[in-house]
């Protein structure tokens, strides 16, 4: 925004302080001394929310051992990145196999028995007693291969999903118990973000919502993700509402666990008129700002606030884009008082403003 400054005299603070109006301004021939005055600006904005909240994988689970016995293999390293499926360890392989091997043929015999025995049964070669032997050696047989099939499908534990790999927390030959903690598998892409947002905004959350977030690690870098869930119900506790939103990750720069400060968009953008806050004046129930107006004289004018940003306020009525808006020295000059400008080098104070 463009800053240019005014000067106004002390003949003109006076009348600024006794509040006089538009008629009665400073007397005919005031000179002045300096103020600073800014361009009103039409731009496109958002109102925002500010809040904290934290990092969540998108999917994240502790690996367990569904059989006891020793641990053969884990033929992976820590940290690596796996595709789903991939091989974690292999527990009991060998013995399970073996034994595997072994009831298949028994399970072949018993199934040709089996069958034979129907055949037998039906032209009353057989007694029912034997045909019954035959039966219940078949369903064994079969019920035991089938218990061996599952085990060795479990004794190779696999990747559930495309993820990066934690901690491995046993180590080959170590023997372990059924339900055994093995490690832990994380997919951070994308990243989920829970925050809670105060129950006065529930009736503006809605899914698909854009939001900005950053990150203590990386406070300079803005990464951008939209809401995809919105809790149907208030926390009676905290009168708040659960919200869960995703953004990209697949630097993997953001991690499970951390804080992060957000900002949620409540609003479409829209264009409106914008001039430093530090130009309000308040009095009572009334907001007004001074205006350099025709003349470069001193114009009080009424105005209607909108949304409040960082250092700067949305004017809904009273001022115009381009308006010269008078935002340090107000409290020097009144309605009418003459103003002269300066090019903004002639004023270094100007950098500590917006």
């Amino acid at each position: 925004m463009k800053r240019v400054y005014a000067t106004v005299f002390a003949s003109v603070f006076a009348a600024a302080g006794c509040g006089k109006g538009q008629e009665g301004g400073p007397p005919r021939g005031a000179m002045a001394v300096q103020v600073v005055v800014q361009n009103a600006q039409r731009r496109t904005v958002t109102e925002s929310l500010s809040l904290v909240g934290s990092l969540a994988a998108n999917e994240a689970v502790d690996i367990r051992s569904e059989i006891g016995g020793q641990v053969e293999a884990v033929p992976y390293r820590e940290g690596a990145r796996v595709d789903k499926g991939a091989v974690l360890f292999r527990i009991e392989e060998g013995k399970l196999s073996a034994r595997l091997a072994e009831a298949q043929p028994e399970l072949r015999q018993s199934t040709a028995n089996y069958e034979r025995a129907k055949g037998l049964r039906a032209s009353g070669t057989i007694s029912p007693q034997e045909f019954e032997q035959a039966e219940f050696k078949f369903e064994a047989d079969r019920a035991r291969v089938r218990l061996l099939q599952k085990e060795l499908e479990e004794a190779t534990i696999r990747a559930p999903f495309e993820g990066r790999l934690g901690a491995r927390l046993v180590s080959p030959g170590q023997v372990i118990e059924k339900g055994t903690m093995l490690g832990t598998i994380v997919d951070a892409d994308p990243i989920k973000v829970e925050v809670k947002v105060p129950e006065r905004y529930a009736d503006r959350l809605r899914t698909g919502m854009p939001i900005g977030l950053t990150v203590a690690s990386l406070p300079d870098e803005v990464f951008k993700g939209k809401v995809f869930f919105v809790s149907p119900q208030i926390d009676p506790a905290t009168r708040t509402v659960f919200l869960k939103a995703e953004a990209p990750n697949s630097n993997e720069h953001l991690r499970p666990g951390m804080f992060a400060n957000l900002s949620l968009a409540l609003g479409k953008p829209r264009e409106t008129v914008m001039i430093p806050e530090e130009a309000i004046m308040r009095s009572g129930d009334v907001d007004s700002v001074f205006v350099a107006g025709e003349g470069d004289k001193a114009e009080l004018r009424t105005v209607r606030l909108g949304t409040r940003f960082e250092g700067e306020v949305e004017i809904l009525d009273g001022v115009a884009a381009g308006d010269r808006v008078v935002v340090r020295g107000v409290q020097k000059i009144g309605p009418g008082a003459p103003l002269s400008f300066a090019a903004e080098t002639a004023a270094p104070a100007a950098a500590s403003g917006k």
